[in-house]
């Protein structure tokens, strides 16, 4: 079955360039949350805090691969993509205990849309001709 194609290259270009905005945000916070996580551990750091530091270089790379169009990002991406997907919908179906829960499971689901974009974004066959990714049988 032949994919149509619906994004340009110029469509690309500035869906990309506002993905690497959202990554650099994301940088933003990882770095926020793992000196604030840093300071606060006196001595061994905790787990939160390494989960801070895999986020923020997740997101690095991610940001990398994206800004040079590197062909290994496509399937960083994708793979990222889903686990962070799973991840995201396990903590929007937690019971919500008070306000601030609310709010962070708000957070969460526009986590997961802008997750479930870039699966359904970087998987197009345009935008991995784009970043010169070959076609493969998973991505």
């Amino acid at each position: 079955m032949m994919q149509t194609k619906i994004f340009s290259d110029d469509r690309i270009l500035k869906i990309t360039n506002r993905i690497k905005k959202v990554f650099i945000v994301f940088i933003c916070i990882g770095i926020l949350d793992v000196i604030s996580n840093l300071k606060l551990s006196e001595g061994l750091p905790k787990i939160h805090s390494l989960e801070g530091i895999v986020n923020f270089l997740l997101y690095t790379f991610i940001y990398i691969g994206l800004r040079f169009r590197k062909k290994w990002f496509i399937p960083l991406v994708l793979i990222s993509s889903a686990l962070l997907l799973l991840t995201t919908g396990f903590h929007i179906f937690q019971p919500v205990v008070d306000v601030h829960g609310l709010f962070e499971k708000i957070g969460r689901m526009v986590f997961f849309v802008f997750f479930a974009y870039q699966i359904y974004f970087f998987s197009r066959r345009e935008v991995k001709e784009y970043f010169g990714a070959k076609e493969t049988v998973f991505f």
